[in-house]
């Protein structure tokens, strides 16, 4: 009988570790640059399918001149640059920003709500919803401020905003969801072999 309360007492003690909401640590920020440039390759491979699609193929790396623009200016975006330098300059850039967004929503988004793991279609309204507010936030303000106008005047940014809305976020939050899976199934069979040796031990002690 002892044993049993006192091994009901552990419980309780690890379910109150459980409901505390731990603020973000390195590894799940980690986490989230990984999601994010995952999200990130598989959202630029989208543009440049897009734009190859509907604007023809001597456009198809459109989208990553106007990441390079960002780095090398204004004349990356000029189709007649030399197309190498500037490609791979425009990776850089585009994986950087998409690994960056995704430290930021891990930052803001946790493992945990109120005590336990954020489900998937939370975790993805959440990531959709954020995308949606970066891209408006760099077309409409950051943008202009930095003088990046081939972003504010071309035409596929519907084509972007719909790349990083349906391609970048969907990854990062399954990625993350994932994670977080991972380490909740981790502390549960950390918790399921220390917890009979807990109460033996105190019984030793005692």
């Amino acid at each position: 009988m002892r044993h049993a309360s006192r091994l009901a007492q552990y419980r309780r003690s690890i379910g109150r570790d459980r409901r505390a909401e731990a603020p973000p640590d390195a590894a799940w920020l980690g986490h989230g640059a990984v999601g994010g440039i995952l999200g990130g390759l598989l959202a630029m491979a989208g543009e440049v399918t897009t734009a190859a699609v509907t604007l023809g193929p001597a456009w198809a790396l459109a989208p990553i001149r106007r990441a390079a623009g960002i780095l090398l200016g204004p004349g990356a975006v000029d189709p007649s640059s030399p197309a190498v330098p500037v490609a791979v300059a425009g990776v850089l850039v585009y994986l950087t920003i998409a690994g960056a967004f995704g430290v930021v929503f891990a930052s803001v988004v946790s493992r945990q709500r109120a005590g336990r793991r954020r489900r998937l279609p939370e975790m993805l309204l959440a990531s959709v919803a954020y995308a949606c507010a970066l891209w408006l936030l760099a077309l409409h303000v950051v943008a202009p401020l930095m003088g990046w106008q081939w972003f504010v005047r071309r035409a596929w940014n519907a084509e972007a905003l719909a790349a990083y809305a349906l391609l970048w976020a969907p990854v990062l939050a399954l990625y993350l969801h994932a994670v977080a899976a991972v380490a909740a199934r981790v502390r549960e069979a950390i918790v399921e072999t220390v917890e009979p040796a807990v109460p033996a031990s105190r019984d030793r002690a005692a």
